[in-house]
């Protein structure tokens, strides 16, 4: 099994990245690549499944926006 993660840029500017920031990035990872369900990756995070789906979509919005730039 092969995961990939894209971590924000912003990761490498701040010293507060701790273990529920990871747990978030790896979960919206998984549920990217249809590893995991919406419910679990929730779970992983301890989310609610509408605020987990907000993250998804700030996360996608963020990475697509970069790539229009470019």
């Amino acid at each position: 099994m092969q995961i990939i993660l894209n971590l924000p840029d912003s990761l490498s500017q701040t010293e507060t990245f701790n273990q529920n920031d990871w747990l978030r990035e790896i979960a919206i990872a998984l549920f990217q690549q249809e590893r995991i369900s919406l419910s679990r990756a929730s779970k992983i995070t301890g989310m609610e499944i509408m605020d987990f789906l907000g993250c998804v979509s700030i996360h996608l919005r963020d990475r697509y926006s970069i790539i229009l730039a470019a």
